[in-house]
């Protein structure tokens, strides 16, 4: 049952909190739980283990313990077609998760086909909140008729860290990605095309949502 490597922890809080990871030798928690009993499971690709998947997430289930956030750390590769498992490197998949209340996808760029299946993904976990996307190709704007209309009744954030390290959020109006201050994310290619020749100076990778 044990598989070597595979962390599976629990942090109060992801950037500040204290980790408590369980030994799979024992099945025990390093430090104690909080009562909710809720877990964080990090995947990462150098990590994967070919055998990982439904089985230890069934133990988990079986264990009383739900997933409240999944960090797949260069390990995701697809949505199946129906959309209902994701797919990992290693060929293992991973259904919908019910308790599931954040996602993160790191270290892998995707088009908008994948992501659009990732948004269909996250409306079918009922309870996610959140949805990352961390060091990777920021998509260029997505049409707002394709972003599930039940995520934002959810009030769901998608946010995407590009990697120059810049926060980005979808604007599920305008299908957008801004920053904190508004701004709209531009990719580089098309600040090149409209610096041709016009004599401007450009502004990084943002314009102004009133420009």
């Amino acid at each position: 049952m044990k598989t070597r490597n595979i962390k599976v922890s629990y942090e109060r809080e992801r950037k500040h909190g204290v980790i408590h990871q369980l030994n799979w030798d024992d099945g025990q928690w390093q430090h104690q739980i909080t009562s909710d009993g809720s877990v964080s499971v990090y995947i990462f690709q150098e990590e994967l283990d070919q055998q990982w998947g439904k089985k230890e997430l069934a133990v988990l289930s079986t264990a009383g313990v739900s997933i409240s956030m999944l960090d797949l750390d260069g390990s995701f590769s697809n949505i199946t077609d129906n959309t209902q498992s994701i797919i990992l490197t290693s060929g293992c998949t991973i259904p919908v998760l019910h308790t599931l209340q954040e996602l993160w996808i790191s270290e892998t760029d995707v088009d908008l086909e994948v992501f659009l299946r990732i948004l269909a993904y996250t409306e079918e976990c009922t309870e996610m909140n959140e949805l990352n996307f961390s060091v990777c190709e920021v998509l260029d704007k997505v049409d707002p008729g394709m972003i599930p209309s039940l995520l934002k009744e959810r009030g769901v954030k998608v946010d995407w860290c590009s990697k120059a390290i810049e926060w980005y959020r979808l604007d599920f109006n305008t299908g957008c990605w801004k920053d904190d201050d508004g701004k709209i994310y531009v990719p580089e290619s098309e600040e090149d095309d409209s610096d041709d020749g016009t004599g401007g100076t450009g502004s990084g990778n943002e314009s102004s949502e009133n420009e």
